[in-house]
């Protein structure tokens, strides 16, 4: 098909590799970062499951659209041993954004009980336990497909080409309820419930603070700037929220609609419109990955903040070295001009 061609395979090569540069610079940025924080923690899982599952969808998605030879090759063994692992890192990703919801919606809107439950501690055992689960859970994904050589045909040899056998005793109870229960709608409805009452709160707390400010002419500029600041931050925290939602509503819900009409057999593999949501749902999971890096990292401010301060460390370098490589060359050209005149 010409579309999954251009969209899962030019273009999404295209998205891949912008998503990889991104989500490095971020592993770098929060490794040069001396404080650990919850945030800092989040941040740097989030951008490994993301290299992770961009990697799997270079392996997976967009090389089969690109190459026949790799496809009629490679992509049987890719889809076994490379797909789980897939979706075991989006499965990661996908619930440390909820727990960055979490740790986000508690750390605002419940500020005293934020020292206790948002820790260092309690961030990286729930990162734990959410590994655990995920690999658990998407190793079924080894299981449900096997290769067996194609017997039927005597002009095929029996090691070269592979079909698979799908178990379908438990297919449409895994496929059809488990993982999309599991790894979309449940993080789909936590996600925008937290981001949708974050937000609500955050415009209640800036109109309660307009209501008891009453400036006099000494505080007034002091209060003024305060309350100009607040409105920085709340109008960043909504567009990161809404940006959140929006993008948890567009990178969810086709793999949704593709994983139950697929189990369940609702419609036809040859349909149009099963194959239009093929193409969306694997054209997500890149797309995906590179939105959490520039909703959950790059927006920050003192993610730029602490990313412009290696850019300036490295720079400086770079300065300091080719000073100190001029210095000699100036002096013997000094002294080379002293000799000719002299001479």
């Amino acid at each position: 098909m010409e579309l999954d061609h251009y969209i899962n395979g030019v273009l999404g090569l295209c998205v891949i590799l912008f998503g990889i540069c991104m989500n490095s610079l971020v592993l770098l940025t929060m490794s040069k970062k001396q404080t650990t924080t919850p945030t800092s923690v989040f941040t740097t899982s989030l951008a490994a499951c993301d290299i992770c599952v961009l990697v799997a969808s270079l392996i997976t998605i967009i090389l089969p659209n690109l190459s026949q030879w790799y496809s009629g090759n490679f992509q049987t063994y890719a889809t076994m041993y490379v797909w789980p692992v897939l979706q075991t890192a989006r499965t990661n990703a996908i619930w440390i954004t909820v727990l960055f919801t979490v740790f986000r919606y508690i750390a605002t809107c419940h500020q005293l009980r934020s020292r206790i439950a948002c820790t260092v501690s309690r961030s990286k055992t729930s990162l734990v336990v959410i590994f655990v689960v995920a690999a658990v859970v998407n190793s079924l994904r080894f299981f449900d497909q096997e290769h067996s050589p194609r017997r039927y045909n005597t002009n095929v040899n029996s090691t070269d080409e592979f079909v698979f056998d799908t178990f379908n005793y438990y297919y449409k109870g895994i496929y059809g309820v488990l993982f999309p229960t599991l790894m979309d709608f449940i993080p789909m409805c936590m996600i925008i419930a937290l981001n949708t009452r974050l937000m609500l709160s955050t415009k209640r707390s800036m109109s309660d603070s307009r209501k008891l400010q009453r400036p006099t002419k000494r505080v007034s500029r002091q209060r003024s700037l305060r309350t100009k600041k607040m409105k920085q931050c709340s109008q960043r925290m909504k567009e990161s929220v809404l940006m959140a939602i929006l993008t948890t509503l567009l990178c969810q819900i086709p793999e949704i609609v593709y994983d139950v009409i697929y189990s369940f057999s609702l419609l036809s593999h040859d349909n149009t419109f099963t194959s239009v949501a093929f193409i969306i749902r694997n054209f997500a999971f890149p797309v995906n990955s590179v939105l959490h890096a520039f909703i959950y990292s790059w927006r920050s401010s003192k993610f730029q903040l602490i990313l412009r301060h290696i850019i300036w460390r490295y720079t400086t370098k770079l300065d300091n070295k080719n000073r100190k490589q001029s210095k000699p060359t100036r002096t013997r050209d000094m002294c080379i001009n002293k000799l000719c005149t002299q001479v």
